[in-house]
């Protein structure tokens, strides 16, 4: 790996990370189908996590109590009828945006950018656009393979998933035109 691939990853990473800034602090993309519980509701449904729930970590409920064929059935039924759903749980709380947090971040965004430089500096097709296209498809096979998923199997809401997508390929795009840039394109490879 060269010095300006290596370059185009750091670039590419502070691209992405400017962009994702902008997309949930400016845009609405970072508030799209996110729900606030109930002013009036807050307290006692925080109230009876604290006390009911044993520690941090993502709650699928209804839980399932066994495998065998009536709790497989009870459980479906439960999901069924609902309410079901996914829980992130932090019963002590954290920084909002701590020092921690936006260095790892950072941290994803340019070993993300690492892999789109890698790809980039191994195809030999020219120009800026096309190249930078190559790493918003990077971006949107991301979105395809993980983001989906939450909407096909969790029932994420879609406004909350199309977000991501608009996020992921957009954000690529634009560091895969930094990106492009500086990682030159491969030459002499067998066709």
């Amino acid at each position: 790996m060269g010095k300006r691939t290596l370059l185009a990853a750091i670039v590419g990473g502070f691209v992405m990370f400017a962009w994702s800034a902008l997309a949930h602090m400016v845009l609405p993309l970072g508030e799209m189908g996110l729900s606030s519980i109930p002013a009036q509701a807050e307290s006692a449904v925080l109230e009876g996590l604290r006390a009911n729930l044993p520690g941090p970590g993502l709650y699928f409920y209804p839980g399932m109590t066994g495998q065998d064929a009536a709790a497989m059935a009870a459980w479906t039924e439960k999901v069924e009828t609902g309410p079901s759903g996914l829980l992130l749980y932090h019963p002590s709380g954290g920084a909002v945006m701590g020092a921690s947090t936006l260095l790892g971040e950072i941290g994803s965004d340019v070993l993300a950018a690492l892999i789109a430089a890698i790809v980039l500096a191994n195809v030999a097709f020219e120009g800026l656009v096309p190249r930078a296209g190559l790493t918003a498809l990077l971006g949107l096979f991301a979105w395809a393979s993980i983001s989906l998923s939450t909407l096909i199997w969790y029932r994420y809401p879609a406004p909350f998933v199309v977000a991501e997508g608009v996020e992921q390929v957009v954000g690529w795009f634009l560091a895969g035109l930094a990106m492009a840039r500086l990682v030159r394109p491969a030459t002499g490879l067998a066709s």
